[in-house]
């Protein structure tokens, strides 16, 4: 069974380690964005380090937009790359969905890059989540990919339509800028 814990400022090295590890073309040296709830615009936030028997196999999170309080976005999901292809990402992505299900959101979302994360959208998208370009803030992140799912029964699949996200600033927090 996978343990899910909380990130804290005890976990520092683990952190560390899994964000080099996953993450290998970011550089988090500057900072260890372990709380986003600074940020005007986001509700709040959890990230998790996923153990099983003890040993880091990855990590997920949550955060919430103020303006969009019925979303729940997966944020820093990723598996150990030692780890990959042994059906630990679709359990922590199922876990994950589940989770944001239980707590009554009405989608979850994320963003990534399809040319970066290539294997992960195959997994998204086999998980029936749906795709689509974000272009809102082209100028400065660049053009990403967003993948959603509705959690709960919906009539119609609400797509985020460019909606504002703030990525920008939010990635000079975790990147330390």
């Amino acid at each position: 069974m996978l343990e899910y814990k909380l990130i804290t400022k005890e976990d520092v090295l683990d952190l560390k380690r899994a964000q080099q590890d996953i993450f290998p073309n970011e550089d988090f040296s500057k900072a260890i964005p372990i709380d986003l709830t600074d940020l005007d615009f986001i509700e709040y936030a959890n990230y998790y380090l996923v153990y099983d028997n003890k040993e880091l196999v990855g990590m997920t999170g949550i955060y919430v937009y103020k303006d969009y309080l019925d979303e729940a976005w997966l944020g820093w999901f990723g598996v150990m790359p030692e780890k990959r292809n042994k059906g630990y990402g679709k359990r922590i992505l199922t876990n994950s969905i589940n989770y944001f299900a239980h707590q009554g959101f009405a989608y979850m979302r994320l963003y990534t890059s399809l040319n970066d994360n290539f294997d992960a959208c195959k997994l998204y998208h086999k998980m029936g989540m749906k795709h689509e370009a974000y272009w809102a803030e082209a100028n400065t992140v660049g053009c990403v990919d967003i993948f959603s799912l509705a959690l709960q029964a919906a009539p119609d699949f609400r797509p985020l339509n460019n909606r504002m996200l703030y990525l920008d600033k939010m990635n000079k927090i975790i990147l330390g800028e």
